[in-house]
């Protein structure tokens, strides 16, 4: 690793943020947005939708024009092999949520195409998952396997982050916070070109939530920007797993799984839990979209988008903090209780809100 100098790496820190997120996206934002409506880019409302007016769904080239800038202009603390990787591996994602978001693309057509994505990446960058733990006893797992279960993993952080895509305010606030304490960890593991990269994302994040919460302008990021937000979570949290494994010295080395699920517990519980209602009571295909999601009933009752988003990255901020906070000798039993406690949270806020009055 070569040395850097701090002042230095943190007025570059300053500059993806602002620069390359927040005011590169800004700008880019508006005028995608009116080029959107001028050529009639836009999502129609749909039986599963959760609005009911035409709505611009292209904001995800913009989150993907801030990582681009900020690997093209500060390339000096990135591995150039991992961050080559990266770039071409987000931007076929992009140019596959763009044919989506304009066109149609099937589902099975999507997965394979990110299966394939993920695989290139692990292959070419060596960021996998080595070893479990010690869950089920496992701890090194063999290259096949590393390789294998790292896919599977990027794969469903990928998809699990599309899924809750799905009311104003929710993708994007997830990913700041999510992006943020893993930027943190990063950095905290000398891992500074994954930092500048999380920097420039919650910058076109925060700059992105203002149109997308707003009731005259709104826009979506669309497939084109949860594809790449979701495979960038997943390749931070894979890249900490891996570092974690191989640095017993670190800070929170023995916890990293535990830290990680409680990063992703809402994507990765509601997946699981729309993939069982889909094949076990529905009879369905689990790709089929459906509003059995969980920010689909709270939506039901809280009636405003604002406040589910809020209520949702509150919880999970809540489990977030748990995480880091309980301590045990096994990490086990720490997966175990914020499992639990994750599932009971949202379980009691659901039917305190049911019960509420109206």
């Amino acid at each position: 690793m070569f040395s850097i100098n701090i002042s230095e790496f943190y007025l570059e820190l300053f500059i993806s943020f602002a620069c390359f997120g927040f005011i590169s996206s800004y700008l880019a934002l508006e005028t995608i947005y009116t080029l959107s409506k001028h050529k009639n880019l836009v999502a129609k409302p749909e039986v599963r939708s959760s609005h009911s007016i035409v709505t611009p769904t292209l904001g995800g080239i913009a989150i993907y024009m801030s990582e681009l800038m900020t690997i093209m202009l500060i390339g000096v603390y990135f591995d150039a092999k991992t961050m080559l990787m990266f770039l071409s591996s987000t931007t076929v994602l992009m140019f596959l949520g763009l044919k989506d978001d304009l066109l149609f693309l099937s589902q099975r057509k999507k997965f394979i195409i990110q299966v394939c994505v993920g695989l290139f990446f692990i292959l070419t960058t060596d960021i996998r998952i080595t070893h479990l733990f010690g869950l089920f006893d496992i701890q090194l797992l063999s290259y096949e396997h590393s390789i294998a279960f790292s896919t599977f993993v990027l794969v469903l952080i990928l998809n699990a982050y599309n899924i809750i895509d799905g009311i104003d305010g929710l993708a994007a606030g997830f990913g700041i916070v999510s992006i943020s304490i893993f930027s943190i960890l990063h950095y905290l593991d000398n891992q500074y070109g994954f930092a500048l990269i999380g920097a420039s994302f919650i910058g076109s994040l925060v700059a992105f939530s203002r149109l997308n919460l707003s009731e005259k302008r709104k826009m979506f990021m669309g497939d084109t920007g949860s594809m790449v937000i979701g495979f960038s979570i997943a390749v931070f949290a894979i890249n900490f797993l891996k570092i974690s494994s191989v640095n017993n010295d670190g800070l929170f080395s023995e916890s990293a799984p535990v830290i990680v699920l409680s990063l992703l517990f809402f994507p990765l519980m509601d997946t699981l839990r729309v993939v069982v209602l889909r094949v076990f009571k529905y009879k369905t295909s689990p790709f089929k979209a459906d509003k059995n999601h969980v920010h689909h009933y709270f939506l039901k009752y809280l009636r405003s988008h604002v406040k589910v988003s809020l209520l949702i990255i509150g919880i999970n901020i809540l489990i977030i903090f748990s995480a880091f906070i309980f301590k045990f000798d096994f990490w086990e039993y720490h997966l175990l209780l914020i499992s639990l406690l994750g599932i009971l949270l949202y379980f009691i806020t659901f039917q305190i809100i049911k019960r509420s009055p109206k």
